[in-house]
């Protein structure tokens, strides 16, 4: 099984050592915990599948995902305004095949005010050819950032579902409801 395709671990067991991304470069990308209780939930799961690809990693005994920075070309660094865009692929099935949630390349949107995460919209393109086929998921609390060796961090993102996101997780969590704070970097 190549690096690519391989399963994420058992989010039931607990590896002890903190941390763990897999060997991923960590200096730029962005971390993310999606929300505690669900991946409780999933943890629970007797028939739980899960996998994490395209560049994406997971550290199971944190929680914690890392999505690697794919371009921030589209960001203008003066202004704080635009979209930077990360790479991966995270899917998590269970319930006998009634839950299935499927995260593909988190974009940040930066726009006068207001930043958006928003994922691949596989509903709406299946195939994934469709770049600009894209789900707002989450209202990101604007953070500020610090600059500092060549990097632009962001720590603690506070994060609440959109509305256009409720479905993704079967309509259990209501718009608003707070997800796991981000944790972005990038290079200067």
């Amino acid at each position: 099984m190549s690096e690519v395709e391989r399963p994420i671990e058992d989010l039931r067991s607990s590896k002890g050592e903190l941390g763990s991304f897999a060997g991923a470069d960590m200096s730029t990308g962005l971390i993310w915990g999606i929300k505690r209780s669900f991946l409780a939930y999933l943890s629970r799961m007797p028939d739980l599948k899960s996998s994490v690809s395209g560049g994406a990693s997971v550290a199971p005994e944190l929680g914690l995902y890392h999505f690697p920075l794919a371009s921030s070309d589209a960001y203008d660094y003066g202004t704080g305004q635009g979209t930077l865009k990360f790479q991966g692929d995270l899917r998590f099935s269970g319930h006998f095949g009634f839950l299935f949630v499927m995260l593909v390349d988190p974009w940040v949107t930066f726009d006068d005010g207001l930043a958006t995460l928003s994922f691949h919209d596989v509903e709406a393109d299946p195939e994934l050819a469709d770049d600009s086929a894209r789900r707002p998921m989450l209202g990101l609390g604007y953070p500020g950032y610090v600059d500092a060796h060549g990097i632009r961090d962001w720590q603690l993102i506070p994060t609440s579902l959109r509305t256009e996101a409720v479905s993704v997780f079967n309509e259990v969590y209501p718009p608003g409801e707070l997800f796991e704070p981000l944790h972005m970097r990038v290079t200067l």
